[in-house]
């Protein structure tokens, strides 16, 4: 017997025999559950992770000969195309604490990913380097970008350099590996970097109800400051190898001319 619980479901689907979890049942615990309250992706998000729990579970239970996620209908996801404004990425800049500011700011000027920006090295070793690690060396950051993105050698720039200053500055009383550490000096965690950003929206909303502001940005994600690095990057390159995936983050309308 398989007694089987999808997240934020209060109710488990039920208790059932493995050879019972059809196509069907998934489908329709998704089309009644899940309809109203998730967006296509985070909708995908949980296929995918039932795929992989039942190709695990076919390589080790008896009863379980198929994978019942494969052949379901999976909702298309529409592409991210906000692009955020300096305007709105100054305005939580600015109320952010001080190691979101620094994540931030890495994050769009060494156009990585948020997972990337949390694990860059105050100074790199030469065991560092062979184990593609992301830091500080003397021409600038070398970054060593996921999913099979190029990586390579940020060169300095007045903005990067004040941003490794206050690197410096922020790490001045702590002995810590990483260019951008939490309150005991080691890395930033996920969580923690997602409780800091929901902290930072929740100060905005704050600000706007008490009348401190008269607007707020729309909501945007880290991953979105990524792409707003690219858009802005002279040659559009964040180290993707192709270019449908530079075309996916390039946020900025594409020009043309008229026919006359």
């Amino acid at each position: 017997m398989a007694e089987w619980e999808m997240p934020r479901i209060k109710k488990p689907f039920g208790t059932l025999l493995l050879q019972q979890i059809g196509n069907k049942t998934i489908q329709s615990a998704f089309d009644q559950q899940f309809d109203a309250e998730l967006k296509n992706t985070a909708r995908n998000r949980r296929f995918a992770v039932l795929k992989v729990v039942f190709n695990w579970g076919i390589q080790r239970f008896p009863g379980c000969e198929k994978n019942p996620v494969i052949g379901l209908r999976i909702p298309a996801e529409a592409p991210r195309d906000r692009y955020v404004s300096d305007k709105d990425y100054a305005f939580i800049l600015d109320i952010a604490p001080t190691r979101l500011q620094l994540i931030m700011r890495a994050i769009y000027l060494l156009r990585l990913r948020p997972s990337e920006a949390r694990t860059i090295h105050r100074k790199l070793s030469e065991a560092d380097n062979k184990a593609k690690k992301s830091g500080v060396v003397d021409d600038g950051i070398l970054v060593f970008r996921g999913k099979g993105s190029w990586g390579g050698l940020v060169e300095w720039s007045d903005d990067l350099l004040k941003w490794n200053t206050d690197c410096k500055t922020h790490n001045r009383d702590f002995i810590t590996k990483w260019q951008i550490r939490d309150n005991k000096g080691n890395r930033i965690t996920k969580g923690a970097l997602d409780s800091m950003w929901r902290r930072v929206w929740a100060k905005a909303q704050l600000m706007l109800e008490d009348g401190q502001v008269e607007s707020i940005p729309d909501h945007y994600t880290l991953h979105d400051l990524k792409a707003k690095g690219l858009t802005d990057h002279p040659n559009k390159d964040a180290g993707h190898k192709s270019p449908k995936m530079r075309e996916v983050y390039d946020r900025e309308h594409r020009r043309e001319l008229p026919t006359r």
